[in-house]
This record gives structure tokens, sequence and C-alpha cells, in this order.
């Protein structure tokens, strides 16, 4: 999801003038919003990789691999936060299976309850914990819970870290001799970083407000056992899509109503939680195979893609980069294809609230990705392509009106229309 950015030097503040002394010798840290998510994701696509090998092989390649493996495979970091007997008891089994999403999660709650005041590299590494735990193909409602949790303190904490940092550089150059020549090109460079980090703490705070979002004012307990029977696994829907003629049609009914209410479920909670898109759409698309020919699968990924979007177009709106403009580009087409396949299978005289739903979200998109186009990234789309998504929203908005919810929206739509001289329905 993260572009890549190559700035990792640390530069030496300005010492205070002699009549401060200062005995401080802390040097500026670089926290920019894309170098800790490309961080972080890193090592969690470094874990995960590490897991996979690991299942593949034997007893007496797994001991060597443990001995050399630079990474945190086994969740050491979290026992070292709260080095208890339980939780050493349960590090011990995840080293024995560290693909056991159950066990790294319980050790992420055991380390959570250690009382202190945990540090920012702490809630990192819960947030890096519980991505790997939820990446490694069985997902959970309880689970997602977690990860949204520990991603939220993550982002509280990378916040406090952005404005301590930025109040101390302030502190710092007060004493400064702004007048001096020699220390000029200095100032320079650590305005520069002050500003970056002020557009850090923008975009912090509003991937958190989304995060926020997601806990839907739930935080999980710490003492969570995480149910079995809500984990649905990839292993589980492929099973069922390559088995699909060997099951009774009645038995095959009520599975696929529990898979679809899982799948849903968990697709509402998965959506805030970036590091872990590619996990929901590997799990998505095998959800679409299961009833491709409803709206509800597509509507799944559709919302996915639609926080994506919004998280992206946030990112954007921070770090202005080009790559980021092709990310927000990216999303959009992804949550359009989605919701567009979703209003498709929608029928003429639909009465389900859901279907209104996907309708009203499908108008919403038009009418958003309209104003982003125009004004943020100053680029409109192609005049041919636009008059058409316009009338498509339209007619999806025209069959929503009997839900009460489309007559706002419609006039928006129909004002973006008036704005390019198409013609109004």
């Amino acid at each position: 999801m993260f572009n890549k950015s190559k700035k990792n030097a640390q530069a030496d503040t300005p010492q205070k003038s002699s009549g401060g002394g200062s005995n401080d010798h802390r040097t500026e840290e670089r926290l920019n919003f894309t170098e800790v998510m490309d961080e972080c994701e890193k090592e969690v696509e470094e874990i995960k990789k590490e897991v996979l090998t690991f299942k593949q092989q034997n007893f007496f390649q797994q001991i060597i691999r443990k001995s050399i493996s630079s990474t945190d495979v086994s969740g050491e970091s979290l026992y070292k936060i709260h080095p208890t007997k339980v939780a050493k008891k349960v590090l011990n089994r995840l080293r024995a299976r560290p693909a056991d999403m159950r066990t790294r999660l319980e050790l992420i709650t055991l380390a959570k309850k250690s009382g202190r005041n945990l540090s920012y590299q702490n809630h990192r590494t819960f947030f890096i914990q519980a991505n790997v735990a939820c990446s490694l193909g069985a997902i959970s409602a309880p689970a997602l819970q977690i990860a949204i949790s520990s991603q939220e303190r993550f982002f509280a904490k990378l916040g406090e870290k952005c404005q301590d940092e930025y109040n101390w550089i302030e502190g710092k150059l007060k004493d400064v001799d702004s007048k001096n020549e020699n220390i000029q090109s200095q100032l320079q460079q650590i305005g520069e970083h002050m500003r970056e980090l002020q557009v850090t703490l923008t975009i912090v705070k509003a991937f958190q407000k989304q995060t926020l979002r997601g806990l839907q004012g739930k935080r999980e307990n710490p003492g969570t056992q995480i149910d079995k029977e809500s984990i649905l696994s990839l292993d589980e829907i492929q099973n069922y899509v390559v088995d699909e003629g060997m099951v009774e049609e009645a038995q095959r009914a009520e599975d696929m109503k529990n898979i679809m209410k899982k799948g849903r479920e968990i697709a509402f909670m998965i959506r805030y939680t970036p590091l872990l898109y590619p996990a929901a759409h590997q799990m998505l698309e095998l959800i679409t195979k299961l009833e491709p020919d409803k709206p509800l699968p597509y509507f799944f990924q559709a919302r996915v893609s639609m926080t994506a979007l919004n998280l992206s177009v946030s990112h954007y709106q921070g770090e202005q980069k080009p790559e980021l403009a092709k990310k927000v580009q990216e999303n959009f087409k992804n949550a359009y294809s989605y919701y567009s396949t979703a209003v498709g299978k929608i029928g003429p005289s639909t009465k389900s609230s859901t279907d209104f739903t996907i309708l009203l979200e499908y108008g919403s998109l038009i009418h958003y990705y309209y104003k982003i186009a125009t004004t943020l990234l100053g680029r409109k789309p192609p005049r041919d392509w636009l008059r058409n998504v316009f009338e498509k929203a339209q007619d999806a908005l025209l069959t929503a009106h009997e839900s009460g919810k489309a007559d706002s929206l419609l006039r928006d739509i129909q004002k973006d229309m008036a704005a390019e001289n198409f013609q109004i329905t």
C-alpha cells in the first residue's frame, strides 16, 4: 500500500547558545509517515515469510532456522514486554507452532496486561505481531478487534512521538542565534524537518480517525479468548468451493449462510487495517466464487477498497507525492470496479436494505471521486467516461429512491452533471 522513501539520515540539531548551558545530546528523529508504515509492512512480510517457510520444513531444519533467523517469528519481543510464567508457556507453544494465530494473539493480550506505561516501540510490536497473526490465512472478528485496537494505539503513540519531537526541536531553536551564517543551512534543513513532522502528524490523525471508526466503540478485553468457530480461514473457503458437488443441498445452504455471515463481519472490520488489505482481498476473492451472481460478495470487496481510497486521499493530502496520487487513482478504480459489479447484480425492483446501501454508496463514490479529481488531483477524468459514470450513478440513485435516503445525493450528482453540461434525466 505504501510507497518507498529514501530519507533515513538523522541530522544534529543546532545546540543552544553558550548561555543556554544545555547538556542534551539528543538528535533529530525522522518520522516520515510513509517510511514508518513501509518499515512495518516490510517487517510483517518478513515474519510471515519466515513462518510459512518454517511450516514446510522438517524438525531439524526448523531448529536450525530458529537459530539463524533475524526476524521475531516466535514473538520473543512480546514475551520481553511482560515476562511471566504464563507468557513463557504461551511463548513455548508459539515457538513450536509459529503459524498458530490464536497463540500469537494470546501472547499479545498477555503482554498488554503488563500494567506498565508502554512505549511507542512496545505498541509498534503489538501492531506488527497482530498484523502477522491476521495475515496467515485465518481471520476472526475477535482477532481483528485486537489488530485494530493495536493499530489505534500505535498511531496514537506515533502521533505523540511526532509532537514530542516537534516540541523538542522548537525548544532547542529558541536560544539559537539565527543570524549566525554558519548554521543557516542547518536551520533550513531543520525547518523542513519540522514541516515534515507536522505533515506526518496530520496524516496519523486521519488514519487514527478511520481506525477508531473500525473499533466502533469496542475495545478488546485483554483476556479475550479467540473463538475457534468464528475463524474464517482460506482453507475453509477453498475447500467449500472445491467440494461443491459433494455436500447435500440443505447442508450447503447452511454452510453458505455461515460463511457469508463470517465474511460480512470480517470484511466490514478488516477495511480499517491497511496492512491486511492483501489478506482481505485474497479471502474475499474466494468468497465471490461462492455466490458469483449475488451483489453481497462484491460489496465486501467494495467496502475494503473504499476505505483504502479514503486513507490514500488523506495520505496524498499530507505528502502530495505523484506516487501517492497514483495510489488514489488505483484505489478508486478498485472501488469503482467492485461497486459497479455489485450494482449490476441488483434487480430493477429491489427492496433489500443491503441493495439500497450498495446503490447509495455507488452514487456517493462517483460524487466523491469527482471532487477529488477536480479539486485535489487537479485532473479531470475523460469526458466520455465521466458522462457514462454520472448517468449510471443517477440511475442507481433513482432505483434507490424508495430507501428515502437518495434525494440529497441525487441532487449532488445532478449538480456535478450540470457543471459539466451533461444532460440530466
